[in-house]
């Protein structure tokens, strides 16, 4: 008959740790997060993954609008149309760096 001995950690102090579980900006909580891999893991990927959000709404609009030259695009969304080149191209790596990294959301961005 083989006994198993559980091993406490160094700290351990006779109490139950406490966690709150307050999420990030992507998800109200960890446990409940969409995506494969913690956000938080990764500097600067919350603010590319915002800025991918805010591409994906342009990018949308593109779609619902389509036919209209760079110049009517930059003068719709109020920016020039060197923007607009930039943030197609940024929409196009983003994306794909998102992905690859935390894996696809459950949900939309």
């Amino acid at each position: 008959m083989t006994t198993t001995i559980k091993r406490l950690p160094l700290a351990y102090n006779g109490s139950e740790p406490t966690y709150t579980d307050t999420g990030c900006s992507l998800a109200p909580s960890c446990l409940n997060c969409p995506f494969a891999a913690c956000i938080e893991d990764y500097p600067g990927m919350a603010q590319k993954y915002h800025q991918a959000a805010r591409d994906w709404a342009k990018m949308q609009w593109l779609a619902v609008n389509p036919g209209l030259s760079m110049e009517q695009v930059a003068e719709a969304w109020g920016v020039t149309e060197r923007t607009v080149f930039r943030v197609r191209a940024r929409w196009r790596s983003i994306s794909s760096t998102l992905i690859n990294t935390l894996g696809d959301p459950q949900h939309g961005i």
